[in-house]
């Protein structure tokens, strides 16, 4: 079974640099993907997601995710 995937959010990200202070990203983010079922209870997905930071440090950033899951 395959089953599209769709989120949306908003995040506050913490990022740690070296020799610098830490960076802190306030804004939101869409995702579309799909989840593939390898068996009834673990499946594999896919997604793309897009964020758009607003505070912090703006601006736009995409990206590839690769995950899975388990159903009890």
């Amino acid at each position: 079974m395959v089953q599209p995937l769709v989120g949306l959010g908003v995040e506050l990200q913490h990022r740690f640099v070296p020799d610098s202070d830490v960076v802190r990203q306030l804004g939101g983010y869409l995702e579309l993907g799909l989840g593939f079922a390898v068996s009834k209870h673990v499946r594999l997905q896919v997604i793309l997601g897009a964020d758009l930071m607003v505070l912090g440090g703006p601006g736009f950033g995409f990206g590839p995710r690769l995950g899975g899951g388990f159903r009890f």
